[in-house]
């Protein structure tokens, strides 16, 4: 093969997803992709010089805004010829007061701390939503609404911390789960010691697995020497913490103290609310939602593919 078809081959695949990644993203398996595209062309990959399919990030989004279209009673049949803007217009016509009230079901098993009955509701939403989706648009939201709930003081202690039990444990097997077939750069998910709080770490993990990085998911309240140490031990090129509740000064140090200690090779990646008041600094990263972090992981497996072309 010609030297500029391999590497016009090569930038496509850096730029575009392989079809294992993208039934991550969206929450549709391989045989319902297959279906959309081969019957009703939802969707129309391209293909790398072996045949395989290639997805972009506006096919991923499509994709995304048809499988819930689908899962509310639409046929993909009527779907697949619009184009995005319409999708999105059909499926706010079918938004009512009810959404308000989501989690009403959920939030009375919490009062309730029937702990069995939140994992049922909630392990069903996941298998719905499929994992990304999940931890970013239901489990998240969730837990800021028991938040909320017990500030301001309609929710106990017990049962708010009752509560993000179920939902970390969720979470944690979806990273730890998760496919892993080695593949992608190696990233830690952590928040520092004085942090602890990691539902949004760990939300972060299970997108960056769908963005095609291997998540290694430590915890919360990990000392500063064992984030380094962890991070050097993995042979990690990311490491990646979020803070909730940190003031800005301590943010500040910590990603100062984390900075100069790691590798210089190695990536920082931070998010959370607690990075907000925390000024930029040299060689952090801020991710503010998932499309930072998935444009940093990007990033990530083109470095990782220029190291294994050496």
């Amino acid at each position: 093969m010609p030297e500029e078809a391999v590497s016009e081959d090569r930038d496509q695949e850096l730029d575009t997803y392989p079809m294992r990644v993208v039934t991550r993203l969206t929450g549709l398996t391989a045989e319902r992709l297959r279906a959309w595209e081969t019957r009703h062309g939802a969707v129309t990959p391209s293909r790398t010089a072996g045949g395989s399919r290639r997805y972009t990030e506006a096919d991923v989004e499509r994709l995304r805004w048809l499988r819930r279209a689908t899962e509310e009673g639409h046929r993909i049949g009527d779907l697949a010829g619009l184009d995005l803007d319409a999708l999105r217009q059909r499926l706010a016509c079918d938004v009512d007061a009810g959404e308000e009230r989501r989690f009403d079901e959920m939030l009375a098993a919490v009062d309730a701390l029937d702990a069995g009955t939140l994992r049922r509701l909630l392990e069903t939403r996941a298998r719905e939503l499929g994992p990304v989706e999940f931890a970013l648009e239901e489990a998240l939201p969730l837990a800021a609404a028991i938040g909320e709930r017990w500030a301001e003081g309609r929710t106990s202690v017990a049962a708010e911390h009752r509560a993000t039990n179920v939902l970390r444990s969720i979470l944690v097997e979806s990273v730890e789960i998760g496919v892993d077939d080695g593949l992608g750069p190696r990233v830690v998910f952590a928040s520092p010691e004085g942090e602890r709080h990691d539902l949004g770490v760990l939300a972060a993990a299970i997108a960056a697995r769908a963005f095609g990085a291997q998540p290694i998911f430590v915890g919360a309240d990990v000392p500063i020497a064992d984030l380094v140490e962890s991070t050097v031990a993995a042979r990690a090129q990311a490491l990646a913490l979020g803070f909730a509740v940190s003031p800005p000064e301590t943010v500040e140090s910590i990603l100062r103290d984390v900075r100069r200690a790691l590798p210089e090779e190695v990536a920082l990646w931070i998010g959370g609310k607690g990075i907000v008041g925390c000024p930029p600094l040299r060689g952090v990263d801020r991710i503010e939602n998932a499309k930072r972090l998935e444009g940093f992981v990007l990033q990530a497996r083109r470095s990782e593919d220029r190291e294994g072309a050496r």
